[in-house]
């Protein structure tokens, strides 16, 4: 793709959109007004700077033995200040902090104790709303007492996962690095110990294994990540809206059996997972009630606003699906942000207008998270599939 071409505007106009909004929620909280303004332009500033000489001279300096070196420093930096922002966040010193992580490590003691983690409350008396999924990937981190790595580690999935996918360590660190770069949103969700940036990275990674592992002719392993892809689906409601994509990225791939197969099987774990816990006490399954609520403030602006907003992001889903996907996989990505933009714009805006001033994200920090990783990756592609043609030229 020509970098002068209205294609390639609209892209960065897109990109840089996704950059910068998504984090709207953290920089309004701490910066209110006039750090917004400073930040919409600072940042429009540095993307266009980075954008236009930033990655002539990345792609000059890069082998793919320098990626992965230079990404494994930025792991050591990310890790010590995980560890140190952590402490802080749960220290009190700047507020209550968050309660996700409390939710995440309640949740995982519970299931490991055997019991239903639905009854239970978190420091803040918070329910809990991720799905059991969330709760068996938080295991590992809950069980070792570090919980506040499991986003650091995710990160690491995603270069590795992005490496293999791309056959090249240099994209796999511009996506990393352009996360931390560019979205406080982040560093917030790091230091508070939230998952919303490790829920969305390990579904994104299921995706983009199991789509490539079929275009690769491996159906055993497409199989494995087609499993893991339900557990991750498990995870919170937002994701369902995906299965269309995958569905058709497999199909247009690998043909229509084999993208049943695999929808068929992700589907299948994710009912495993999820259906035993709400039928042991249905009316106390914390997240259908935590999005009852939700949807009942929406449904005073907009009625029957439960029924509306799903159809429509499905919908959108579903009319995206029937377009065609090039195998490097950027239209799946790039749909995928879309899908998820409006299954959380729509809401906030229905939110912030029934309680009366603006209101990022249901006012929840971190939900940004769900569509900033979607069109980073998407980005990054786009990226790497023109220089790829134009160093071949």
């Amino acid at each position: 793709m020509d970098r002068n071409s209205g294609g390639s505007s609209l892209l960065f106009t897109a990109a840089a959109a996704c950059l910068l909004l998504t984090s709207l929620d953290t920089v309004t909280k701490y910066g209110g007004l006039a750090g917004t303004v400073i930040y919409l332009a600072a940042g429009g500033a540095a993307i266009s700077i980075a954008y236009r000489f930033g990655l002539p001279w990345f792609f000059s300096k890069l082998t793919d033995r320098r990626s992965i070196a230079y990404f494994l420093i930025v792991v050591v930096i990310i890790s010590i200040a995980a560890a140190y922002g952590y402490q802080l966040a749960n220290s009190g010193r700047l507020g209550p902090g968050s309660d996700i992580d409390d939710a995440m490590i309640i949740g995982a003691n519970e299931i490991l104790a055997g019991r239903s983690p639905y009854y239970q409350r978190t420091y803040l008396g918070g329910m809990l709303s991720p799905f059991p999924g969330t709760m068996f990937l938080a295991i590992p981190w809950v069980v070792a007492g570090i919980i506040e790595f499991q986003n650091v580690f995710w990160l690491a999935a995603l270069f590795l996962a992005a490496g293999l996918a791309l056959r090249s360590y240099v994209p796999a660190l511009g996506i990393v690095l352009t996360l931390l770069v560019f979205s406080p949103t982040v560093y917030q969700v790091i230091f508070t110990g939230s998952d919303h940036l490790a829920n969305t990275i390990y579904v994104l990674v299921a995706m983009w294994m199991v789509v490539v592992s079929v275009r690769d002719g491996s159906m055993r392993r497409a199989t494995a990540w087609a499993a893991f892809l339900g557990i991750a689906m498990a995870s919170r409601s937002n994701f369902l809206f995906l299965y269309p994509l995958i569905f058709s990225a497999i199909a247009q791939i690998g043909g229509v059996k084999r993208a049943l197969i695999l929808c068929g099987i992700s589907a299948l774990v994710f009912v495993a997972l999820v259906v035993p816990f709400w039928l042991y006490d249905p009316a106390a399954f914390t997240p259908f009630i935590i999005q009852a609520e939700k949807v009942r403030m929406t449904e005073s602006v907009l009625p029957f606003a439960g029924v509306i907003i799903p159809l429509v992001v499905a919908a959108t889903s579903l009319a995206l699906a029937f377009r065609k996907f090039s195998t490097d996989l950027f239209e799946l990505f790039a749909y995928s942000a879309i899908v998820q933009a409006g299954a959380l714009i729509i809401p906030s805006i229905l939110y912030a207008v029934s309680i009366g001033e603006p209101s990022f994200f249901l006012g929840t920090a971190g939900y940004g998270m769900f569509t900033l990783v979607f069109g980073v990756v998407a980005m990054w592609i786009d990226i790497w599939r023109d220089r790829t043609v134009s160093v071949n030229e």
